[in-house]
């Protein structure tokens, strides 16, 4: 079956961007599935799909809180694979033959995360090196959880607005009688709201002058 999925914020509707929010079901991205079919399997390609599309929202929004908390998440995982990675290279290095060959097979593996391992000084005093490099990962990570936890307590201080308020409560304010959110594109959604918004604007000046 070939994998026809939408491109971005224009084509992808609202409902399904929101959905994926509230059920991390990948499945939303594809064009022709619905809720009454079985979930798709997810493709290796979903995650990252779903990553710039909403990197695109979040510029649309100039939501950079969001960006920043995204940005968090990936860097993270970067340093909890840089530490799982490493350390299993530096375990299998260190129990193996010490030849130039293999030494140097693994050095250039470390080296890709970001280590400088100097072949011409002792081997043991560059591994130390290393496994000090990996201590102030972990402790880059921590800082980087409590970063995304003060963000979480921040969020949580704001009022739960579900997805279908949103939707009446634009109705309302855009004096639109029906956004269908199934046809409504994320980004024509976004439209609506930031012009809502200006001509609200517009009208609390107006008032103000009078």
């Amino acid at each position: 079956m070939k994998r026809v999925v939408y491109k971005g914020c224009s084509d992808l509707p609202i409902y399904n961007f929101y959905k994926i929010i509230e059920t991390k079901n990948f499945s939303y991205l594809y064009v022709h599935w619905n809720e009454y079919d079985d979930d798709i399997k997810e493709h290796e390609d979903d995650d990252k799909l779903w990553r710039d599309i909403y990197n695109d929202y979040c510029k649309l929004t100039n939501d950079n809180k969001t960006l920043l908390y995204y940005d968090l998440i990936l860097e993270i995982s970067w340093f909890k694979s840089r530490i799982q990675v490493v350390t299993k290279l530096l375990n299998q290095l260190m129990n193996g033959e010490k030849t130039d060959e293999r030494v140097s097979m693994y050095v250039e593996e470390i080296n890709k995360w970001k280590f400088r391992i100097d072949k011409s000084r002792p081997l043991v005093d560059e591994i130390q090196k290393v496994l000090k490099g990996l201590k102030i990962s972990q402790n880059k990570i921590r800082l980087k959880e409590q970063e995304i936890e003060n963000l979480r307590l921040s969020d949580e201080e704001k009022e739960d607005v579900s997805f279908m308020k949103q939707l009446v409560q634009l109705e309302r304010s855009s004096g639109r009688n029906e956004i269908d959110p199934k046809k409504t594109s994320v980004e024509k959604w976004v439209a609506i709201i930031l012009d809502t918004k200006e001509l609200q604007e517009q009208k609390a000046k107006a008032h103000g002058r009078k």
